[in-house]
């Protein structure tokens, strides 16, 4: 009987491990999930050779809740950025918050893109709110137009 107890503990044990990955083809969700989990207390990392970013399994439930809260927060905070002259103010002014930030291209439509996007990856909810004060609140960029230089 102990012989067979200590091999079924023992797969017990080893059906808790192993690894849960969340696939991702976004660099920055990705980057910003990592942050997430940690603030969640989980411990992950992005593993390219798996499409995303990957955990223990026994944290999988707090990841998907963490997943499906992020989705909803990380690009909340964002600024339509026109031109060049603006793009080059509004960044370097972005880098100097210390915050999560990209810039993405919008949507085509009608065969042409104009200007970017440039969002602060919130990470909660009131990170997403705290990210639009500091976007309501920036320092007013010249526009190509208004003589600015590219």
């Amino acid at each position: 009987m102990k012989r067979l107890v200590a091999p079924c503990l023992a797969a017990l044990v080893l059906a808790g491990c192993g690894e849960q990955c969340h696939m991702s083809s976004s660099e920055n969700f990705n980057r910003t999930l990592v942050k997430r989990l940690a603030l969640e207390g989980v411990s992950s990392e992005i593993r390219a050779d798996k499409g995303g970013v990957c955990f223990s399994k026994r944290h999988t439930a707090k990841a998907q809740a963490a997943v499906q809260d992020l989705s909803k927060h990380i690009y909340t905070a964002g600024v339509y950025l026109v031109d060049e002259c603006r793009e080059k103010v509004l960044v370097a002014w972005a880098a100097s918050t210390g915050v999560d930030f990209s810039l993405q291209e919008p949507a085509k439509h009608g065969g042409a893109r104009k200007g970017k996007y440039l969002y602060f990856h919130s990470l909660t909810a009131q990170d997403a709110e705290e990210n639009k004060k500091r976007i309501m609140e920036r320092p007013p960029a010249p526009t190509c137009a208004e003589g600015g230089t590219k």
